[in-house]
């Protein structure tokens, strides 16, 4: 008898802690003041590594698919480079090509000039696939992770957009370590 009023007396110790704890966690008012937490604006340079991975989830759907329709780069691609893209994947649609997976993109960095601005990252297409409707056999090069560049503007409502590719040529995009 003694073992059971015990643990009574323990179980009813417990409910009464786990109700306290519970009912405090759930206070309308508690005991310490909230604290608010304070996220620093993006800098220019975080919302072109941002722009960078938009720009790749654009690109990437979009071949993947076919679609042809400029709506979808609407606040990611200048005008031009929108059209760019269209005629890319207007001979892609000719030629029977689409892409399957997706390529990898790395170690983003970014720098501005005012309202201008570069994006330079490691790109592995490896396993972004490429199909050929009428050769099914068709096998890309690996390249493995090469350099890669793009260029930004901010658009006339103070966006940023890409407004084009760098070459592999460009110093930039050889000094980018991959």
């Amino acid at each position: 008898m003694a073992r059971s009023n015990h643990s009574r007396r323990v179980l009813a110790a417990t409910v009464a802690a786990c109700a306290a704890f519970g009912l405090a966690a759930c206070s309308d008012s508690p005991s310490e003041p909230d604290k608010k937490v304070t996220v620093a604006p993006k800098t220019d340079e975080d919302k072109l590594v941002d722009l960078a991975g938009d720009f790749w989830a654009v690109r990437t759907s979009s071949q993947n698919s076919g679609n042809t329709d400029p709506a979808q780069f609407t606040g990611i691609l200048s005008a031009e480079m929108t059209e760019v893209e269209v005629t890319m994947l207007n001979q892609y649609k000719k030629l029977g090509v689409t892409r399957s997976g997706a390529p990898e993109v790395t170690d983003i960095e970014a720098s501005v000039d005012g309202d201008e601005g570069a994006m330079l990252m490691c790109l592995n297409e490896d396993d972004w696939g490429v199909v050929v409707e009428d050769d099914p056999d068709f096998e890309q090069p690996d390249n493995g992770v090469v350099p890669f560049g793009t260029t930004a503007e901010k658009d006339a409502d103070g966006r940023w957009v890409v407004t084009g590719t760098l070459k592999a040529e460009d110093k930039r995009v050889k000094a980018k370590s991959c």
